[in-house]
């Protein structure tokens, strides 16, 4: 387990800075305060104090929005049309927003619906997600996109394995669809063919296709419902990676689950799947986590971060491109 030395108040400013590493100082200069940051696949969109949005990135499939498709956008491109953005979440090839009026948004590829406007097409411009309002968070993933309305999830997109169990069982559900049995719900975030969410009262959902143990089942290569985490007392945070799960409990500990084969879990090793949430040892306490591919970055109360498992691109601090578990 690595300690990055500099301090951040938001930890998804370190995943920013480690997974955009182009953006340019002019960039950089050109931005301002910004109160909200998402990084996708290839490109990185943030919200500004008026509710502005900016990203900049890989444009192939019309990621920034702005109506054209290129190889990259190394400079912030402002969103037209759009003011009092109040979320924006970045995806493998799109993204989505929350307006003003609790409406939600998408625009890029849409191989599978992801999009939620009843389509395949993509779209180089924002196009709203149909039959759903009062949107209070919303995830965009990597085949897939969850929100959250009135504390009830909603999912559109790939669905080939019904992972999404949504009321839809089409293997392409291009609207959103209610995922049963979830209320009271504050955040949901969207893995590979699996989803998690976290409601009011610390409870930790997750659903989908299990594997390497990740949503605590030791069947393989099946769906399965909604389902609590087995964790001993209330969740404040949680974060999603490509096969593993970790959660911040009020105390402070944070616990991770799932596939470990990068060291992704913290448990000193790298040959381990584990099916149960467990407690991350030799932790301060924690108030944030977040997740990317094969990696993990916790953010402790005195905001320090804490970075572990995939390094190949040096994205858990280490300078030799090593994994650390």
């Amino acid at each position: 387990m690595k300690v990055i030395t500099l301090k951040f108040t938001l930890i998804s400013l370190l995943l920013s800075l480690l997974t955009a590493l182009s953006v340019s100082s002019q960039a950089q200069a050109a931005l301002p305060n910004l109160k909200q940051i998402a990084t996708g696949f290839g490109h990185t969109c943030a919200i500004d104090f008026s509710g502005s949005v900016y990203c900049w990135g890989n444009n192939e499939i019309g990621q920034m929005g702005n109506g054209t498709a290129s190889a990259a956008e190394p400079g912030p491109v402002k969103l037209k049309d759009f003011s009092g953005v109040k979320s924006v979440s970045a995806g493998l090839a799109h993204t989505c927003i929350i307006d003003s009026k609790d409406d939600a948004y998408c625009w890029g590829q849409n191989d599978n619906g992801k999009l939620g406007y009843d389509s395949l097409e993509k779209s180089y411009t924002p196009v709203k997600v149909k039959d759903i309002s009062n949107v209070s968070f919303i995830h965009a993933g990597r085949t897939a996109t969850c929100l959250v309305s009135r504390g009830e999830v909603y999912c559109f997109g790939s669905n080939q394995l019904n992972e999404l169990q949504t009321t839809s069982v089409e293997k392409l559900v291009l609207t959103p669809s209610k995922v049963p049995g979830l209320s009271s719900i504050t955040k949901v975030i969207v893995g590979t063919q699996f989803a998690c969410a976290l409601s009011t009262t610390g409870e930790l959902s997750c659903w989908g296709v299990q594997l390497n143990g990740r949503l605590g089942a030791v069947e393989e290569n099946k769906p399965f419902p909604p389902s609590k985490m087995a964790i001993n007392e209330p969740v404040k945070d949680f974060g999603v990676g490509a096969g593993h799960i970790c959660a911040v409990g009020n105390s402070g500990a944070l616990y991770c689950w799932g596939w470990g084969e990068r060291g992704q879990l913290g448990n000193s090793v790298t040959t381990a799947t584990v099916a149960v949430p467990t407690k991350v040892a030799s932790l301060p306490s924690v108030k944030e986590v977040v997740l990317n591919r094969f990696g993990t970055c916790a953010l402790d109360t005195t905001n320090k971060v804490f970075c572990w498992g995939g390094g190949e691109f040096l994205q858990n601090g280490s300078s030799d491109k090593k994994d650390v578990a």
